[in-house]
Order: C-alpha cells, then sequence, then structure tokens
C-alpha cells in the first residue's frame, strides 16, 4: 500500500507522490491543517509530469482536513485544482456520508458533481466508524439515521448544500427495511441542517 501527502497547489509535492524514483515508499507524512492536502493511501500510485495529471488506483482512500473519500480509481488534475473519483466512491464528512457511482471535485471546498449518489445524515455511529463503512448498505445499517437523499445527478454546493435532480427525500430512520414512505421530486435544494426545497414532485 503506497502512501503520500499531495498538494493541489505545490509541483513539488505531486512530483514526490509518483516515487517512479524512489525504492521505497515515501514514510507516512503529517497531515498539514490546511485545505488543499490529502494524504492518499493506494495500490498503485503515478504521475504524468507533461500533463500534471496524478492517479492513483486500487483501494483508493483519500484523508484531508475537510473529509475521508473512498474509490476505486481517483484521477487529479493539478492545474485545474480538482479530482474524479470512479467506482463506488464514497465521502465522510462527519455524520455525512455520500455515495456516488461517480464524482468530479474541486480540490479546496469539495464542491462538484456526482452521479447516482446517495446522501446520509447519520445521528450514529460516531464519524471515525462510519468513515471505515464503505459501502451503503453497511453504512445505512449502521447506528440511527437522520436523513436519507437520493439523486440521479447530485450538486454538492458546500458542506451541507446539495442540488438534486430526479431524486427521492426519506427525513426518517427506516432501518434495513425500505422507507415506509418518501417523496419523489425532479429538483431539489436541499441544506442537511435547516431546509429542504423540492420542485415539482412526481
Amino acid at each position: 500500500m503506497k502512501r503520500t501527502l499531495v498538494s493541489s497547489t505545490i509541483t513539488a509535492a505531486l512530483l514526490y507522490a509518483a516515487g517512479a524514483a524512489l525504492a521505497a515508499p515515501p514514510p507516512k507524512p503529517a497531515l498539514p491543517g490546511v485545505p488543499g492536502f490529502f494524504l492518499i493511501k493506494a495500490d498503485g500510485i503515478s504521475y504524468d509530469n507533461k500533463k500534471k495529471i496524478f492517479t492513483a488506483v486500487g483501494g483508493v482512500e483519500i484523508t484531508s482536513t475537510q473529509a475521508v473519500i473512498h474509490a476505486d480509481k481517483v484521477v487529479m488534475y493539478e492545474e485545474d485544482d480538482l479530482f474524479e473519483a470512479f467506482g463506488r466512491v464514497a465521502l465522510f464528512d462527519g455524520k455525512n456520508v455520500v455515495f456516488a457511482e461517480q464524482a468530479r471535485i474541486q480540490n479546496r471546498g469539495l464542491t462538484g458533481q456526482l452521479q447516482r449518489a446517495t446522501i446520509m445524515v447519520k445521528k450514529t455511529p460516531d464519524p471515525a466508524t462510519l468513515a471505515k463503512l464503505n459501502d451503503p448498505v453497511c453504512a445505512k445499517a449502521a447506528g440511527k439515521n437522520r436523513l436519507w437523499l437520493e439523486g440521479d445527478e447530485v450538486d454538492r454546493k458546500g458542506e451541507k448544500r446539495y442540488k438534486l435532480v430526479r431524486s427521492t427525500f426519506t427525513p426518517c430512520d427506516c432501518g434495513d427495511e425500505p422507507p415506509s414512505w418518501k417523496i419523489s421530486t425532479r429538483e431539489a435544494w436541499v441544506d442537511l441542517d435547516e431546509q429542504a426545497v423540492l420542485l415539482l414532485p412526481v
């Protein structure tokens, strides 16, 4: 398992991340307490110096000061200051958990687009335990749920703000069973702490 520290703004860190000229993986560094830095673990890590693209494949885990992200593959574009994640994408932000098939996310602020996404707001368990559950079925069954959202297209506007297209909304804890009720809508704007605005329910 390779480990490296990646800065979205410092080329030297990305070159260090490639590890092509290193005889052994670098030691695990401390994570700076500033946005834009990531500690990445993956089975394979590479860096294209010409295109300035960093690629991690196989059991990818990204830890930042903002969230923990899991995926099968992550491609980070240094010049655009964003990354794309593919296959079993999971984002853990405190007790807010997001699963998606694919995501395109800005490095700073972690805003961006997710495809076929599920968003859970958990009452329990604690965030550290949640971050180990990179499967939506396990995450749903663990502890108590406060809110459950699904959308074909999801735009993460901020830490707790989302826009969803073709979505369902379930403000209850349904355990392992299908929800006893839910609202379907063509479009929704949701603040996970405050309100949800649903447009054209279907």
